[in-house]
């Protein structure tokens, strides 16, 4: 039991210390301070527009008025989990509360061939935009045949001539002999891409690619009109079917032509006629009722009688002729070509840590920037006790003039995405630098390079610059050379006192540092569970005269006795060290 209190007590005391990043939630984050000097610089540019110079004292007293109204805002969204990052106030929860929920687009640029633009939306979330034109696969765009090579051919005598000569792309097969017809024909070329929707006629060792079913059936009437001249029939009404065979899914399975037209079929009739001047016909036939009893009187007369029949329907598999299509590969178009793409994120913690460095690397919104340094001298222009520049309602901070100013700084000085996820005061303190030259600590993500190389990584908290309360003096000491000293500080502080040198205590022993903790409770080690004795009960009772007893439990409770007791002791530890820690 000693043991548990102790590891009880660990345990408590190491929760306890975790939660001190939660009580200062000034400890989490990380600040860039980029945005800070970006809002004093384009509001010391505003001022300069105007006519006032750089060294006029109202510059800095509209950026120390603008740092106590930026701190107070700050303050105000520390109970917003919408407008914290890790735990601390960001540049994101300041702007909402200067400007208003719809902040609008923060960036918009260009990574690679993908547009890319974050807007903060009416409901506190981020939007993520993508626009992006995603190429068709090579194996889904539409076939493209190459350039026909044009044949010499003769249309009078070969089906598959007239079929060329109708602008079919007949192509030899690999297995067309050489001197054959067929060899003065190009070879198919190589098939690749989606050739869904095409057609090919086969059939004498040649192909022909056709792209669609009319053409099919145009050049199948040419082919059979060319065979059946040279076959020496007489026809009409030539007709061409194509039909598509579909297996139980719908799936395209076969497909099939067929041939039909009408034959000018012609008999010949033999019959007679009279003839009363032949030699042999006698006088009196030709007075006769019926002179056709004469066999001399008539003739034989031959004549021909001709139709036009349809003959039976033809499958031109018989003719060696067969076509073939291929199936479409399935090609959602919602998937490629130009796209755009949404994503939202709930909160800023899940934004930063979604989004890529190249994302957090765009530059941020020119529009942004004017938007919180105009509400920011706004607001404070309104205290009692602003002695800064007057601010002009119809002369705002535009984001024209920001992108042209900040245009005139480095690079690295261009406020990006990232310094929205910032937070705006430095590590445990609540002010918030509103300056053109901030050096404070610096925590700078993914490796960022510090814009001001003066200060040293082993510098960290010193030469800080904070803007103080307005009624305090600046005693800070800014030495620049061939510049005079800035709020020169002369400080007497006396003679030194004689102290003498200090000594080290000893270093406490192991027992020092637990007896403490072992002799938290004295009364604790000489407790003693009292000892109690008590009996299983039995009960008995008669029902319809007859006795029954109830000891079946008592004796299953005694020969489990050591299991029951070693369960209710674990049970008994667990409720206490729960207790203990929730205390």
């Amino acid at each position: 039991m000693k043991k548990l209190l102790v590891v009880a007590l660990g345990v408590a005391f190491i929760a306890n210390s975790a939660s001190d990043v939660e009580a200062n939630p000034l400890m989490g984050g990380f600040a860039t301070f980029t945005l800070n000097q970006v809002v004093a610089l384009v509001s010391q540019k505003a001022a300069e527009r105007d006519g006032i110079p750089e060294s006029d004292p109202r510059i800095e007293a509209t950026h120390r008025a603008m740092s106590l109204v930026a701190t107070e805002h700050t303050e105000s969204t520390l109970g917003e989990r919408m407008l914290m990052a890790a735990g601390a106030p960001t540049w994101f929860g300041l702007a909402t509360t200067l400007i208003g929920a719809q902040l609008g687009e923060l960036v918009a640029g260009k990574i690679g061939k993908t547009e890319v633009s974050i807007s903060a939306m009416g409901d506190g979330t981020l939007e993520l935009t993508r626009k992006v034109d995603i190429p068709i696969p090579p194996h889904l765009k539409p076939y493209e045949p190459p350039a026909y090579k044009a044949t010499h051919i003769n249309v009078k005598n070969d089906p598959w001539d007239a079929m060329a000569a109708a602008g079919a792309n007949v192509y030899r097969e690999s297995s067309c002999k050489a001197g054959a017809p067929c060899a003065k024909y190009p070879p198919e070329p190589e098939l690749s891409g989606n050739l869904g929707g095409w057609y090919r006629i086969s059939g004498d060792g040649l192909r022909a690619l056709v792209l669609n079913r009319a053409d099919v059936e145009k050049f199948f009437l040419v082919y059979f009109e060319t065979k059946l001249k040279n076959d020496g029939e007489t026809f009409r009404n030539l007709r061409v079917r194509i039909v598509d065979e579909y297996d139980a899914d719908g799936q395209l399975h076969n497909t099939h032509s067929f041939r039909s037209h009408e034959t000018e079929q012609c008999k010949t009739v033999f019959g007679s006629e009279l003839d009363l001047t032949a030699p042999n016909c006698p006088e009196a036939a030709k007075s006769a009722p019926d002179p056709f009893k004469w066999p001399t009187c008539t003739r034989t007369v031959t004549t021909e009688t001709c139709e036009w029949v349809r003959s039976p329907e033809k499958n031109t598999f018989f003719d060696d002729l067969n076509v073939s299509q291929w199936r479409p590969e399935p090609l959602d178009p919602t998937e490629y070509g130009p796209q755009e793409r949404r994503e939202t994120f709930k909160s800023l913690d899940e934004s930063f840590d979604s989004l890529s460095k190249d994302v957090l690397d765009l530059p941020l919104n020119p529009k942004f920037v004017a938007d919180v340094a105009n509400a920011l001298a706004a607001i404070a222009s309104q205290r009692s006790d602003y002695k800064g520049v007057p601010y002009r309602m119809t002369a705002p901070i535009t984001p024209q003039e920001v992108k042209a100013w900040m245009d005139e700084k480095s690079r690295d000085a261009v406020p990006r995405l990232v310094d929205v996820f910032s937070r705006p005061t430095p590590d445990y303190e609540r002010v918030v630098p509103i300056q053109v030259q901030i050096r404070p600590d610096r925590v700078w993500p993914d490796g960022r390079r510090d814009p001001d190389p003066r200060v040293r990584p082993d510098d960290r908290g010193k030469d800080r610059e904070r803007p103080g309360d307005p009624l305090s003096r600046d005693v800070n000491v800014v030495n620049t050379p061939g510049v005079n000293v800035i709020n020169p500080v002369l400080v007497d502080a006396g003679p030194a006192p004689d102290v003498g040198a200090p000594g080290l205590e000893s270093p406490p022993t192991p027992n020092a540092i637990l007896s403490p903790i072992l002799g938290l409770l004295p009364d604790f080690k000489s407790w003693r569970t009292p000892s109690h004795t008590a009996t299983c009960p039995r009960p008995v009772f008669d029902v319809f005269q007859t006795r029954i007893r109830m000891d079946a439990m008592c004796d299953i409770a005694e020969r489990h006795r050591k299991t029951i007791r070693t369960v209710m002791l674990a049970v008994f530890v667990l409720i206490a060290l729960t207790i203990l820690l929730a205390a």
